[in-house]
């Protein structure tokens, strides 16, 4: 599979602040690749470098073997980016919003309405966008984003601030992108988001990386996972934990020999649980 993102010992700084040290990591096309950490980990940083918005101090960057520094214009053709704040134009409807942007990148007449339609902002498309809810806002951006078919797409924490049902809507239109083979690089500090979306992440923690790999692999490498048992044992209720290794049907049966089992779950750890570890250095 060919590379779409690749980032070679990339260094950000800001005179004595070294924003990001010798990040690398590629993400193969059709990914939806996962970059997290807490605020100041240099997610933000590395997004913009590779949309072309920040000169980096040393390292490199290509998307689709293109230098974003070096061509910008070639760069912006082919690619989306949803940025961690709002900015639309507010003193303009939905419709005109994203008509600007349908004719810088000389789109037909008919995306505008296409477009509106896919983020069902129909019963919007004449409202002023200041009047829109954080929510609506937030689908109008990713409109405005979208409206040239990119190939590549750079999300910095597109569903931070927004409701469960927005966070939704909005993680819908992400997944068809990545049924369609859409590369997308997600920048956030919420896990779940990272968990529903992401089948490549890489784990940021004060400009470094700290791990890399897909949700699987992290849990095995990191991950507590358990067994959940509540059982019966002298007509009292119990509940116990085993750890999920090689002794733990041994420990089943013991219990089953001593006592009626009620139920038996997993208790996997989660990518949150992870993400706490590696960043307090535990092992």
């Amino acid at each position: 599979m060919k590379v779409a993102i690749s980032i070679e010992n990339l260094t950000k700084k800001y005179n004595e602040l070294e924003a990001l040290k010798s990040l690398s990591f590629q993400v193969k096309e059709g990914e939806c690749a996962g970059l997290l950490g807490p605020n100041g980990a240099g997610k933000s940083t590395t997004i913009k470098i590779l949309t072309g918005q920040l000169q980096p101090t040393s390292g490199s960057v290509k998307i689709l073997d293109i230098d974003p520094i070096q061509n910008p214009k070639k760069v912006h053709d082919f690619i989306g980016y949803v940025p961690d704040i709002q900015s639309i134009y507010d003193e303009i409807t939905v419709e005109q919003n994203i008509d600007i942007f349908r004719r810088i990148y000389r789109e037909p007449k008919e995306r505008t309405k296409e477009i509106i339609h896919r983020v069902d902002l129909i019963d919007q498309k004449k409202t002023k966008a200041k009047n829109l809810s954080r929510g609506l806002r937030q689908r109008l951006l990713l409109a405005r984003t979208l409206v040239h078919t990119p190939k590549i797409l750079f999300l910095d924490e597109p569903t931070t601030g927004l409701d469960p049902s927005s966070t939704d809507f909005i993680c819908q239109i992400l997944e068809e992108l990545k049924r369609n083979k859409v590369t997308m690089l997600l920048s956030t500090h919420l896990m779940s988001l990272a968990e529903r979306l992401c089948n490549h992440i890489v784990l940021l923690n004060k400009g470094e990386k700290k791990e890399e790999g897909t949700l699987s692999e992290l849990k095995g490498r990191y991950g507590d996972s358990q067994i959940k048992v509540k059982f019966l044992s002298k007509g009292k209720e119990e509940i116990t934990m085993i750890p999920f290794n090689n002794t733990f049907i041994d420990e089943l049966a013991k219990i089953h020999r001593e006592s009626k089992i009620l139920s038996i779950n997993t208790n996997e750890a989660s990518l949150e649980d992870i993400f706490i570890r590696i960043a307090r250095g535990d092992k």
